[in-house]
């Protein structure tokens, strides 16, 4: 009994410190898909900064706060295979207008990125909430209770957090990999812990809903199809489910194919030979 308040009392401190919106927060930045800066001031996003240099610099600093990092280090991780000269007016300039446009714009008059010793880093003075950290709360808090229900209402709030993949536009860089890599499996993981308890209600529309917008951002993942043919199959029969695999099954590998054909079988709601005829 005191292990399950203890839980519940965790819980509920995670869920009072992930609305972006209260004042306990100076700043929420969102980082799937596209950089957005927002304030009680105003908001601040790549398109308004409009520069591509400066977007790079800013969301690398942003996404690493645990420490300041040298122009050294920005320089080398931002141009790989290019040589540092010394020179640190680039790197100077494009935070001092970065600076400027967040006054500007936010009307907040702290710094977001400030100088320490020789490097520069995200102002650990601020209030600062990301979009990320809200996603790994909300998955926290589904994992700390036992109601269904609770779970859900959690894990909607989680995966609908998910735009794309970690600051899109710098996917490619090699710094940003593991990051986009690790948000793009917790996120797969987060939509098929949703589809399971939505499952268990027998909400198959609300799989649909779910799994077709998991599929626009990950087309031929195994796991998200067979959602998709699973709540079809429920909802329409199995006609409809043996047309949708079909559809989907242009976009499979071999292997996402066979994570279907493993999921289907397995599940013992569904007549499987009535879908293959087997």
């Amino acid at each position: 009994m005191l292990t399950f308040f203890i839980v519940r009392l965790e819980r509920e401190k995670i869920i009072e410190a992930m609305n972006p919106i209260e004042p306990s927060y100076d700043v929420y930045i969102s980082f799937f898909r596209d950089l957005e800066i927002r304030t009680a001031g105003g908001t601040l996003t790549e398109q308004i900064i409009n520069a591509p240099k400066t977007i790079q610099l800013v969301a690398y600093l942003l996404l690493k706060p645990e420490r300041a990092h040298s122009p050294r280090e920005i320089f080398e991780h931002l141009n790989p295979g290019e040589d540092f000269d010394g020179n640190t007016n680039a790197i100077r300039g494009s935070i001092y207008r970065f600076s400027n446009m967040y006054a500007k714009r936010t009307g907040q008059s702290a710094r977001l990125i400030v100088r320490e010793g020789s490097g520069y880093r995200r102002n650990p003075e601020l209030k600062i909430t990301t979009d990320m950290e809200q996603f790994d709360k909300h998955m926290k808090a589904a994992e700390l209770t036992s109601n269904s229900l609770e779970r859900i209402d959690e894990l909607r709030k989680a995966v609908d957090l998910y735009k794309g993949p970690v600051f899109m536009c710098g996917r490619d860089q090699l710094w940003l990999n593991d990051i986009v890599s690790q948000y793009e499996v917790r996120y797969i993981k987060a939509a098929d812990a949703l589809m399971r308890e939505l499952a268990k209600q027998q909400d198959y529309a609300s799989i649909v809903q779910y799994a077709a917008s998991a599929h626009e951002l990950f087309p031929g993942n195994g796991l998200i199809c067979y959602w998709l043919i699973m709540a079809t199959y429920n909802l329409s029969g199995a006609d409809m489910a043996k047309k949708e695999y079909l559809r989907l099954k242009e976009d499979m590998t071999q292997e996402e194919i066979d994570v279907v054909t493993l999921h289907l079988k397995k599940n013992s709601m569904i007549r499987y030979e009535e879908l293959f005829g087997v």
